[in-house]
């Protein structure tokens, strides 16, 4: 019997959904990043990370998990880095990704002595979903 709650994940599927991706990356010229976020299975990621180029992460803790299971490049993402934290993430991560230029010109002092690349994300407030679902806080009404 299995205890539940339990994640299953098919091993075979995943390697042939692997090899697709990896496929997708060779032929492209594209890095195949895991998002961390949207899938984290630890019994997968020593397969995952054999076959994709690399992971997004999140924040520091993430990025930890990446390095822990030894993907090639870490790019890393969050809304508003910590102080204490950004040293390690810069540390961890191969591509880091500001959210704001307030976000860049309080931490690119220490990102400009690394060897690191950097972006950052632009957010037009403009929406192109096709879906009434995503509705701004600023739309709603009391």
């Amino acid at each position: 019997m299995i205890q539940t709650p339990a994640y299953v994940c098919e091993e075979t599927k995943l390697i042939d959904n692997l090899k697709i991706l990896r496929q997708v990356g060779d032929e492209s010229g594209a890095k195949v990043l895991c998002a961390l976020k949207g899938f984290a299975f630890s019994g997968a990621m020593p397969l995952v990370a054999q076959y994709l180029d690399g992971a997004t992460s999140s924040g520091l803790y993430e990025s930890k998990y990446a390095k822990d299971f030894k993907f090639k490049l870490i790019h890393t993402y969050s809304p508003a880095f910590k102080d204490e934290e950004f040293d390690e993430i810069l540390n961890l991560s191969d591509h880091i990704v500001f959210n704001s230029f307030n976000q860049w010109n309080k931490f690119k002092s220490k990102a400009q002595k690394s060897q690191k690349s950097f972006g950052l994300r632009v957010n037009p407030q403009i929406s192109s979903s096709p879906v009434d679902a995503y509705i701004l806080a600023q739309d709603i009404q009391d």
